[in-house]
This record gives structure tokens, sequence and C-alpha cells, in this order.
């Protein structure tokens, strides 16, 4: 059963949060951009922002 926390969590939004804050503590990483693939699971790699992420690589 999940509880509310675990659920806020898992928000984009929340996730994109604890991501800009473990990259404020750590000195020898940056954010260069965020991809956000809201109404898609992160086990499908279907998704724009993922894709756009992986030509971005390139």
């Amino acid at each position: 059963m999940e509880t509310e926390e675990t659920l806020e969590r898992g928000t984009i939004e929340t996730q994109v949060e604890l991501m800009k804050n473990f990259v404020a503590d750590t000195e020898d990483i940056a954010v260069a951009e965020i991809y956000k693939d809201s109404d898609y699971s992160g086990t499908n790699f279907d998704r724009p922002g993922f894709t756009q992420m992986m030509e971005d690589i390139k």
C-alpha cells in the first residue's frame, strides 16, 4: 500500500526538485536540460522526452 509520502515522491515535479537539490549539493555535476514525460510510465522507452534526450546525447 502506498503512503501519501510515497505518492508525493512519485510526482514528476517532486522528482525534478529532488534532482535539483542533489545537483546543487554536488560540485562536479550540472543540469544541462530537464526532460519530462508526464502521463508515461518510466518503464516505457517510447516517450517524447526520453527520445529527445537520447537524440541530444548523440
